[in-house]
């Protein structure tokens, strides 16, 4: 699990005082939520937390992206749910 009282000094979270985001994207790290995942990723808070998102066994994905991508794939889904349960015809409701 990650630690919010980090004690390095080359890691400073964003706040009032140092609001800046130092851009770690695609580097190589250790994730902090799983250690045992090595990998290339990124960090939202300048190095508090690091999220891996590619290792050698491939893409890593988390709540939060399903949680991202939900309503593009929402309408598909409804649509063959809708199929399924009308015998093969859509019932032509789609949102957009």
């Amino acid at each position: 699990m990650a630690d919010d009282q980090n004690t390095n000094p080359n890691i400073v979270p964003p706040n009032d005082e140092t609001p800046y985001l130092d851009g770690i994207v695609n580097q190589w790290g250790t994730d902090t939520d799983d250690p045992s995942v090595q990998g290339t990723g990124y960090s939202p808070d300048n190095g508090v937390h690091f999220h891996v998102t590619n290792t050698i066994h491939g893409r890593k994905f988390r709540q939060e992206d399903a949680d991202r991508l939900w309503k593009y794939l929402e309408p598909m889904i409804s649509d063959l749910i809708d199929k399924k349960l009308n015998g093969g015809e859509s019932s032509g409701s789609k949102e957009s």
